[in-house]
């Protein structure tokens, strides 16, 4: 029934080719908690924070604000999947070596409905270690404070459904390299199309 919840909404909306990664367990359990909650409430999850800038992920963001009337965020970032400057940025994980991707609180709220969702986000500085986190996370004490304090930005999302990182509209300029779904649209090349080598371990 999940799997299916998600093909119908975060997959359905998603303009991604690959939408496998929108199974992982941790958009199951927000999909599974979302079908369950009746006119008001709350979600609150810590779970990997990959959806938040994901371009597999924007049907999961058009979603979330669709569904919900407000949403907080706070990224403790720790991707250790990035290399170079980038993973120094990223730094600890709140985990420490328990996992390898970044690591996010998201707070879901649900007060009725007919509201424009309200978004807002707070990042940890870069280079910070797992001990320097988990004293940032202690001294945040809440959302409402950490808003007050205006640690928490406003979120207004494009027409992509991209929260942080933007995309450029420039890049729907420029020449395809190939086309497989628009034919009549002009392409520098003819090809034929296929996932490659496949596995499938």
């Amino acid at each position: 029934e999940r799997n299916n919840n998600i093909a119908g909404s975060y997959a359905g909306k998603s303009t991604a080719t690959n939408k496998n990664s929108l199974y992982d367990s941790y958009i199951r359990a927000i999909r599974w908690a979302s079908d369950r909650l009746r006119g008001r409430g709350i979600i609150c999850y810590v779970s990997n924070g990959s959806f938040i800038d994901s371009n597999s992920a924007d049907g999961l963001r058009k979603c979330l604000a669709e569904e919900f009337t407000h949403i907080y965020i706070y990224n403790l970032r720790g991707n250790a999947m990035t290399s170079g400057e980038l993973r120094r940025k990223e730094a600890g994980n709140v985990f420490g070596d328990g996992t390898r991707c970044p690591i996010a609180i998201t707070l879901l709220v649900k007060a009725g409905t007919g509201r424009p969702c309200e978004i807002r986000y707070c990042e940890v500085d870069d280079y910070l270690t797992r001990e320097q986190k988990l004293e940032e996370l202690v001294s945040s004490e809440s959302f409402g404070a950490m808003s007050e304090a205006g640690r928490m930005r406003v979120i207004v999302p494009n027409e992509y459904g991209d929260w942080v990182n933007r995309r450029s509209d420039i890049f729907g300029t420029f020449l395809n390299l190939g086309n497989k779904n628009e034919r009549e649209r002009e392409a520098l090349f003819e090809a034929r199309y296929s996932c490659g080598v496949v596995t499938a371990r």
